[in-house]
Order: structure tokens, then sequence, then C-alpha cells
């Protein structure tokens, strides 16, 4: 009798695992190609991270039978410079409204963790081989806190139809390198990421030949100015050309006169955001006030398509980033009332992003708050930055978000710096110190040389500023070793400000240490 029963439990578990196996019970179950990624995962080691390439993690794509994942993933496998790993975890699952967004970017950032990557790819099949939603989310790290577009890293209802492998390949690459673009911390990311940016250009402008002359798909074209202009700025971001800058405004203002007035308002708004961020760049690297007007103007224009009630989530990124832009302008003119108006920017953004269901983004705002304040440079001003910066560091950890930690670790430490200056405030000038070699901590030499030789600089100026008014020749010769450690990266011939600054410095630093050692003998 056992063995009888025995017998059809063992037939019947058999014929449930071949019907799964064959996918008839994706609805119930998990398809088979998920299952088995999961296994694989499991019993093989993450291998350590290439110092040379970029890492991305593709996770499971939500009513993904398997098909629809390894078409994205074909975008990515025959890219020098991209190293791709896939997890079988499903992690963007769209809900009604935006409310399940910080939950997916929370998941997010555990399989950038878990798998040491820049950047994770998320997202949900639509409708199978057609169309996708893809979001990509990046680390934590250098440059994300003032940039604040991580909107921009979204395809959304991307077709996967005949023309996938040409066009949203493209797309893909365009976006993901934008992604990975502010991990490039080193001389050798720098050329890789150099050099799959030109090969994407290439790639890019051969589609727009073959497009141009097909007027009936304005919005497939645009698509794909807006891939080129994202790529010409992350060219120009990278190599601080002022050329590809001006290449990618143009590409973006091609892309909103072929959608026309209109038409796809949202997409149009898609394309504001990104050309304010071209030229709030440009702008501020030729500190060119009418550029910045621009880049307003264009923000403004998005925020005309994106409303607190109906989008409240682009809303939010675009007043953020509107702030953003008017720091840099409100800097440039010296105008204090522009840095009014980004604070008023970045408060509306808080009345979405609150620290409860969006801790990072909160942060985010409190630094960007900080920034604004600390432009301001009053002491009133520079008393509220401090708190906005250690109201950000009560969010941000050591463990979670290493590199967000420290760089606010470093504007903390800054504006402390200038408050213990303006008032002689040792105790102050100490707390600036602490917070400096806390930064340190995560900013290593090998990590992110020029971030490092930075922090190396302002901890010599506030221990050579400490040493002096108390007579403290430690203090000098801790100065003297920060500026000598930031020198092994400004080298004149890359660095050339920067070495001639420190260098500054360090004679300033070894002429008062020689003053008081003459005195004492």
């Amino acid at each position: 009798m056992g063995t009888w029963l025995g017998g059809i439990i063992g037939g019947s578990i058999a014929t449930v695992l071949v019907v799964w196996w064959a996918g008839f019970l994706d609805e119930y179950l998990p398809p088979p190609a998920q299952a088995r990624l999961a296994l694989k995962n499991h019993l093989s080691k993450h291998p350590q991270r290439s110092d040379e390439r970029f890492r991305i993690v593709l996770c499971w794509l939500e009513n993904d039978n398997g098909d629809d994942g390894k078409t994205v993933a074909r975008a990515f496998t025959s890219v020098q410079g991209i190293e791709l790993k896939r997890s079988a975890r499903v992690v963007a699952a769209g809900g009604a409204g935006d409310s399940w967004i910080p939950a997916m970017e929370e998941k997010a950032q555990r399989a950038i963790r878990a798998w040491d990557a820049d950047i994770a790819i998320v997202g949900l099949v639509k409708e199978s081989g057609e169309s996708l939603s893809l979001w990509f989310v990046r680390r934590s790290g250098e440059n994300t806190l003032n940039r604040a577009d991580h909107i921009s890293y979204i395809l959304e209802g991307a077709t996967l139809g005949p023309d996938f492998h040409k066009d949203l390949n493209a797309q893909l690459l365009a976006t993901a390198l934008e992604a990975v673009a502010p991990f490039a911390t080193t001389r050798v990311l720098d050329r890789t990421l150099e050099g799959m940016l030109m090969d994407t250009l290439k790639k890019v402008k051969n589609l727009l030949i073959n497009v141009q002359n097909q007027t009936s798909e304005p919005l497939r074209l645009a698509k794909l100015l807006q891939s080129q202009g994202t790529t010409l700025q992350s060219l120009g971001e990278l190599k601080k050309e002022s050329d590809w800058l001006v290449q990618a405004i143009n590409s973006y203002d091609e892309a909103l006169n072929v959608l026309g007035d209109k038409c796809h308002p949202v997409s149009r708004a898609r394309i504001q955001n990104r050309l304010g961020g071209a030229l709030t760049v440009l702008g501020g690297m030729t500190e060119d006030r009418d550029l910045l007007i621009q880049a307003v103007t264009a923000r403004n224009a998005a925020l005309t398509v994106y409303t607190h009630e109906d989008t409240p989530i682009d809303w939010a990124y675009t007043q953020n980033n509107l702030g953003n832009t008017l720091h840099v302008l409100g800097k440039i003119e010296e105008n204090t009332e522009r840095l009014d108006e980004a604070i008023t920017a970045h408060n509306a953004a808080l009345l979405v992003f609150d620290r409860e269901r969006w801790p990072l983004k909160w942060a985010n705002v409190q630094n960007s708050l900080g920034v604004a304040k600390e432009l301001k440079g009053d002491t009133s001003s520079l008393e509220q930055a401090s708190d906005y910066y250690r109201s950000a560091l009560s969010v941000l950890t050591h463990e979670k978000s290493p590199l967000e930690w420290a760089l606010t670790q470093n504007n903390f430490g800054r504006v402390l710096q200038i408050l213990g200056k303006k008032e002689n405030d040792t105790s102050l000038l100490d707390e600036a110190v602490k917070a400096y070699r806390a930064a340190l901590e995560v900013q290593t030499r090998d990590r992110n040389p020029r971030g490092w030789a930075s922090i190396q600089v302002n901890l010599g100026n506030t221990l050579q500023f400490l040493g002096e008014m108390e007579g403290d020749l430690l203090h000098l010769e801790e100065a003297v070793s920060a500026y000598n450690e930031a020198l092994k990266v400004f080298k004149p011939e890359h660095f050339a400000n920067s070495w001639a600054e420190t260098n500054h410095n360090l004679d300033r630093a070894l002429q008062v240490s020689a003053k008081l050692r003459s005195r004492r003998q």
C-alpha cells in the first residue's frame, strides 16, 4: 500500500515539475528560468569586481518568463568595460500611484550592495515581447547629491519590437553609461567610460541617419536624439569640454522641435529636464549667466507638465533640480535672491520627499539646502547650513550609504571650518577636523584619488588655522602632512591650479612652523 501510494505521489510531483518546467504554471509559480538562475547564484560565489570595469546587476523583470530579460541583457554582453550580473530577485513592481517607488529603490540598493555593483537595472514587462519599463538605480556616490537628476534614468514603455536591437540597444547603453559616469573616479575608468561613450555615440548617430527621413515616427526620432544628447552630455562632463555640452544642448533642442509644442507632453518634460541639466553644467563651467537662465526656463517648462497633484515624484525631482540650477546662478551672480529661490524649490521637493518614506531623497534635499545656505555666506545662514548637513547625517550612515555619508561629512566639515574661522572658535574647527577625517575613512586614495586629495587639502587648511590660533606645532605638522598627501595626486601636469594652491598653503604652514620653533629656542 505504501509503495503504491508513494508511487502516485512521486508521479504527481514529477508531473507537476514537468508541467512547471514547460512553463504552464507561470501564472502561479516563478518561471523555471528564474528558479535556475536563483539556484545558480546561490551555489556560486559573487566574484570580486574588476577595477577596470563597471558592474551592472540586472534584476529579474516582473512578469518576465525569461525571454525579455535576456533581450535586455544582450544589449550589454558584448560591451567591453561593463560587467553584467543577473539576479533572480524581482525588484520593481508598479502599483497605484508612485507609492511603490521608495520600496523599489531600497530593494535596488540592496541588490547593488549584494553584488558590489555600480547600478541596478530593474523593471517590469508590460507585454511580453512588446514593451517594458526599466529603472536605472545607481549606487550612492560622488556627484550624486548635487546633480539630483535620478529621474532621467528611466525608460518607460520601451518597445521590444523589430527595432529593439537598433534603437533600444543604443538607448539602454546611453542611459546605463550616464548612470555609471559618477563612478569613473580613476584614470583607467575614465578612459574606459570615454571609449564606451564614443562607441555608443557612433551607434546612435548611425541610427539617426536612417531614422531622420522617417517623419512618420517623431517619437522614435526624439528618443534617439535624447539618447544622443545624453551621451554627448556625459562626454562633456567627463572630459570637462564645453564643445560636447554644446552639441548635447543642440541635440535636446532638436528633439523638442521634432515633438512640437502640443504632442507627447511627458516626453517633452523629460527632455526639458535633461536640457536644463546640460545648460546648468555648461553655464557653471563657463560662468555664463545667460545659459543658466535658459536652464531655469527649461526646468520651469518641465514643471508646467509635472504637478504636485498628478505627478508628485517627477515634480519633486524637478523642483530639486531647479534649486540646484539656481545655486549655480546665484553663486555666479552673487545674488542672494536666487539662492532664496533655490531654497524655496528645495522646500517644495520636501513636500513629497519626507523623511519617513524617502529617507535618502530627504537627506539629498537636506544637502542641497545646506549648499544654498552655505553660499549665502552670512553667519546665520552658515549655522543653518551646518544644521542641514547634520540632519542629512542623521539618515546617511557609513554602512549603508558610505560615499554619500563621506561627501556630506566633507560638506559639514567645510561649513564648520568657515564658521570656526569667522568666530575664532576652536571647538568648531576641531569638529571640522573630525568630519574631514571621517570622510577620509571612505574617500580613500585608491577609490577616488581626486576626492581624497581635495579632502586632504580641506583638512590641512583647518589644521593650519588651528595651529596658528593655538600656536600648536603638532597641528601645523599634521597640516604639512595633509598637504603632502594631497600633492601625491595633485601633480602640476594634471591639476595645475590645485597643485599651485596646495603648494602655496604648504609653504605658509612651513613658514609658520619655522617661526614657532625659532621662538621656542
